[in-house]
């Protein structure tokens, strides 16, 4: 369930103003003030497009993880490259 504090934390995560969400969402900015101050909730298609960009936002900060471990392995051990792939999450 998306709740508005969960709403605007995803859109802080992202760096994201309302309009940008809103721009996202191709809806009013005046729908996201909205939902984040709970006076309304997101329609189910809004929900999984919240759900995306969540999986989106993991998805890149695991691969941001995974480069500082990979740039720790070169330069701890002297290595030329480091496959993302074999990286323990």
């Amino acid at each position: 369930m998306w709740t508005g504090s969960k709403i605007k934390t995803l859109r802080l995560k992202l760096g994201w103003s309302i309009m940008d969400l809103s721009r996202r969402l191709s809806c009013k900015n005046d729908l996201v003030y909205a939902w984040e101050a709970d006076e309304s909730a997101p329609d189910i298609e809004v929900q999984h497009q919240l759900s995306y960009l969540e999986l989106q936002l993991l998805d890149q900060s695991q691969k941001v993880a995974k480069g500082v471990v990979a740039e720790t392995l070169i330069k701890d051990h002297g290595l030329a490259q480091v496959d993302l792939d074999d990286l323990k999450e």
